[in-house]
């Protein structure tokens, strides 16, 4: 039986609200969700979240980690089963990817 997939506005906001309480440092400004075909035919999402950070290069790694695990924890209790392919984006790469 396939599980109903939420509509991409739905699944967008989850990403925002899930990535809310993250430590002060870093801070999710908005978030581009569109729903792909993965290598293995599957349903998947391509994530893009504009993202401020102020933390160190290792910290941020970790925290990068942490900020992806939280998102796909979210869709597994929502009962999405896509899998997230995110890619974090500074302010700059957000501004670049826009025009």
């Amino acid at each position: 039986m396939t599980a109903m997939l939420a509509p991409m506005n739905q699944v967008r906001d989850l990403v925002l609200d899930s990535t809310r309480n993250l430590k002060p440092s870093v801070e999710v400004l908005d978030a581009d969700v569109e729903e792909v075909v993965g290598s293995d035919e599957e349903p998947a999402l391509l994530i893009k979240l504009h993202v401020v950070h102020q933390k160190s290069e290792k910290d941020w790694t970790l925290s990068r980690v942490r900020m992806i695990q939280k998102i796909r924890d979210e869709l597994i209790n929502s009962g999405d089963q896509r899998y997230p392919f995110v890619t974090v984006l500074t302010d700059d790469e957000w501004k670049r990817r826009r025009k």
